[in-house]
């Protein structure tokens, strides 16, 4: 069993389709178009009626949760307030495309590097340099929320095909994957985004 990512479904309207396997099932999304209902596809009975189009029709009866959500591409702009009393992780520092898990894979360094600034802080001789250590950590990681955010826009203009450009990329790539593997794997590897991760600011993690 693997992640399959279907671009621009034609059993769904052409709307994009990831199977992903789940634990006792699968998980699937549905990517909706510019002027769908979410409440139309994302309920109950809005699933059973897309769902059998692109699985077998018995999975719409075993369907056992449902939820939405919007992609957000937003980071904050300071990590940090303005007396560095507090620092900013995670999903209240920034939200992004759900692709290449950056949200998750950014928050956890994210709080790993507020743990130790906030040691450094409370280990500190003078308030100032508490302050320094606070402001440190929250430029560090406001630089690689900016790369993760830049990172999943690559692979969200990647696959909603609203640039024409990466329209016929994708469709030439289809076309000839069968005869050049790699443009398969580009294909295949693009819904992720790129695999580099943020620069790494700091030796001290």
């Amino acid at each position: 069993l693997e992640r399959v990512f279907h671009y621009q479904h034609p059993a769904v309207g052409g709307r994009n389709v990831l199977f992903v396997p789940f634990a006792g099932g699968w998980r699937i999304d549905l990517q909706l178009l510019d002027g769908d209902d979410p409440e139309q596809f994302g309920s109950i009975d809005g699933v059973k009626q897309w769902l059998p189009k692109v699985m077998p029709a018995k999975y719409a009866d075993r369907i056992t949760w449902v939820s939405t959500y919007r992609f957000f591409q937003v980071v904050a702009k300071s990590l940090t307030d303005r007396h560095h009393r507090v620092l900013l992780a995670g999903e209240a520092a920034h939200l992004f495309a759900p692709f290449g898990a950056r949200g998750m894979n950014s928050g956890v360094p994210d709080a790993i590097m507020a743990a130790k600034a906030i040691q450094t802080a409370l280990q500190a001789n003078t308030r100032e340099e508490a302050k320094t250590a606070i402001a440190a950590a929250a430029n560090e990681r406001l630089i690689a929320a900016r790369y993760n955010r830049d990172c999943a826009g690559i692979a969200l203009e990647h696959i909603q095909g609203t640039d024409p450009a990466i329209n016929m990329k994708r469709e030439v790539a289809a076309s000839l994957a069968p005869i050049l593997p790699r443009l398969g794997k580009w294909l295949d590897e693009g819904p992720y985004g790129p695999k580099s991760g943020p620069p790494q600011l700091s030796t001290k993690y």
